[in-house]
């Protein structure tokens, strides 16, 4: 049983696994590296500004990732969380240095494809 008000799914484990991955869809289209490059704010400080604020939600989509790549009933599933977490801190980090890049003069093909 669960708790009131909490989004579980009907075959999840325990109550420590929430099914609801909210910020993820928002995170991954935010930080697709094309999407970044075309709309890079050249104001002082505002891609600055714009990072902490995805990289709150990079965090808060690993610290879920992380709990289901322990705690979920299913090796599968703690198998894939566990490679996405990775992955989606890497992404973003190529992201952000692919913006960085491109604030100093630099667009580098190499990196965005990385990114």
């Amino acid at each position: 049983m669960h708790s009131p008000g909490r989004d579980f799914g009907p075959h999840c484990g325990p109550p420590y696994y929430p099914m609801k991955m909210s910020p993820s869809p928002r995170l991954l289209t935010d930080i697709d590296p094309t999407r970044c490059g075309i709309n890079v704010n050249t104001a002082p400080g505002a891609e600055d500004a714009r990072w902490v604020g995805l990289n709150d939600l990079r965090d808060d989509a690993r610290r879920r990732l992380l709990v289901m790549s322990t705690g979920h009933p299913s090796p599968d599933v703690r198998s894939s969380a566990k490679r996405l977490e990775v992955e989606l801190f890497n992404a973003a980090v190529q992201s952000e240095w692919h913006v960085s890049d491109l604030l100093k003069g630099r667009d580098y093909a190499e990196h965005r494809a990385r990114a």
